[in-house]
């Protein structure tokens, strides 16, 4: 019988100081499908609060986190100018440790989100899948998918003022961060792993960027509707908790 408890868990993070957290926590299966089986917006507060918060939702999963990751560019964010610390800084500084995310295009996550054919179970079936608890949450992750809207011609406000951005946005950064599978995550201790992304970086900050992408789509396709509808996404019967 598959032990689902067992498999390795990765967080990942979108931080922003007038928005507060997005949070989702994703597990890995031994066939490398990833199963996003928690999600939470935590609201903007203090650090020590915010902390708390986050220590509280992982104590709701099976196992802690083996990796922890957030975006690169909101974790730089100077929290406090006299002492020069960001949201890495903070959070660190209260046990929560984070890798920095990956410049990760688009075309990463259409990919794990596209069904590919399976001859073992004959059918075809895509990478990320979404246990029925998340799928169901009010203005999840599911929701996200189905209103977010990437329209290269617009300007970057116009991208990020979307209420789902930050959602598609964790999702993309765990498509993107590099050598994450079943097998390299079981085998490391978890949470508190810093410098388990220097196993993993090697030339991954390189790369196709989310502009040059969506500009190739633009001439191929001409513009993609929603996430949802470009690549039909599986919802995962039950939770795997």
């Amino acid at each position: 019988m598959i032990d689902a408890k067992r498999w390795p868990s990765v967080e990942v993070c979108d931080p922003s100081s007038k928005r507060g957290m997005y949070l989702i926590w994703a597990t890995f299966s031994p066939d490398d499908f990833v199963y996003i089986v928690h999600a939470k917006h935590v609201p903007d507060a203090s650090f020590d609060v915010m902390s708390e918060n986050i220590k509280s939702e992982r104590a709701r999963l099976p196992r802690p986190p083996t990796l922890a990751i957030m975006d690169q560019r909101g974790g730089q964010f100077v929290s406090n100018r006299d002492l020069e610390k960001n949201f890495f800084d903070e959070f660190h500084e209260r046990g929560l440790h984070y890798e920095p995310s990956m410049d990760t295009p688009m075309q990463k996550l259409h990919d794990w989100m596209r069904p590919v054919w399976r001859p073992d179970v004959e059918k075809a079936i895509p990478k990320l899948r979404v246990t029925e608890p998340v799928a169901n949450m009010s203005d999840g992750p599911m929701t996200a998918l189905q209103r977010f809207i990437w329209d290269p011609t617009q300007t970057k406000a116009w991208q990020y003022k979307q209420k789902s951005k930050d959602w598609v946005d964790c999702l993309r950064y765990l498509s993107g961060f590099p050598g994450l599978s079943y097998q390299r995550l079981q085998g490391r201790p978890e949470t508190e792993s810093q410098g388990l992304a220097a196993t993993y970086v090697e030339s991954s900050r390189r790369g196709v960027s989310v502009e040059d992408h969506a500009s190739r789509l633009l001439r191929e396709r001409g513009l993609v509707p929603n996430l949802s509808d470009t690549y039909s996404t599986a919802r995962r019967r039950g939770s795997a908790f």
